[in-house]
């Protein structure tokens, strides 16, 4: 899920919650050059020795997550995603950005849909329906 969207972008760090805690994240991650993301662990996450997400976990573990949350700046992420996709927010944006972004809102959109029984809000589908 995170592959297709994250191949071609340099990263330093990132900030991912639960949904992303999966071992095939954390090895993509590394690949990409970051250590130690800040994907949030779930609680009860069991630490398998020789991954790449058991430094993670053990972290998480130790701190608790009010510390592990403060180390990772975790609040910066809310900043990232309540970023207004109107038609004035392109000039802000590099084309690079405003493709990434909206190919993000794509997959996010295909993903909602692919489960039977969750259906869009109107606001969704009017923006899943301009895409």
């Amino acid at each position: 899920m995170v592959k297709p969207l994250l191949n071609d972008i340099k990263l330093e760090d990132s900030l991912m919650d639960g949904a992303y805690d999966k071992e095939e994240v954390f090895k993509f991650m590394k690949e990409k050059g970051v250590a130690m993301p800040g994907i949030k662990i779930r609680k009860n996450a069991i630490v398998k020795s020789g991954t790449e997400r058991a430094d993670s976990v053990l972290e998480f573990k130790k701190y608790g997550y009010g510390s592990w949350r403060k180390v990772h700046q975790c609040g910066r992420r809310w900043a990232a995603e309540s970023i207004n996709l109107d038609s004035s927010s392109h000039d802000r944006f590099t084309p690079e950005l405003v493709k990434f972004l909206r190919e993000c809102v794509i997959h996010g959109i295909e993903h909602i849909s692919e489960v039977p029984s969750r259906i869009l809000g109107d606001r969704l589908a009017s923006v899943a329906s301009t895409l």
